[in-house]
């Protein structure tokens, strides 16, 4: 669950931008490659939110760690349940989806220079966009 060596794309409830003039849509988490499991923040939307007193701890890339406080669903249409268990994190800036979470449950993430798309069964279940002003 460390966080080096990992790609992020901003995931998106909205498709990516294509005219480059506007702002890429607000993100609502971030794809991330390095992850073992979704990752979410207090207020993130999701299901089943179960206080936990011994929740995961995970390093962080400023070398902290964290516990989790909770366990939950998180809500992806399209994706099996097995897909989105989570853990709630309430330091945490922003929400992560695991990308290896999402893939060992038959889903397919491509990466290109702008963009990520998640499929599962050629089904589009997740958008994202790579951050212009961060590369990430």
């Amino acid at each position: 669950m460390d966080s080096t060596n990992h790609s992020s794309y901003f995931l998106s409830s909205t498709p990516p931008s294509i005219d480059c003039a506007h702002a890429p849509p607000i993100p609502t988490a971030i794809a991330d490659t390095g992850y073992t499991g979704h990752f979410l923040q207090m207020d993130s939307p999701c299901e089943n939110k179960i206080q936990t007193n011994d929740g995961i701890f995970v390093n962080m890339p400023n070398n902290t760690r964290i516990r989790a406080t909770h366990t939950c669903t998180v809500t992806i249409p399209g994706v099996p349940h097995a897909a989105c268990s989570g853990h709630v994190f309430p330091h945490l800036n922003t929400p992560l989806v695991s990308i290896a979470q999402l893939c060992d449950h038959d889903c397919v993430a491509t990466f290109d220079k702008t963009s990520v798309v998640i499929t599962r069964h050629n089904s589009t279940v997740l958008t994202g966009f790579r951050d212009p002003s961060t590369n990430l």
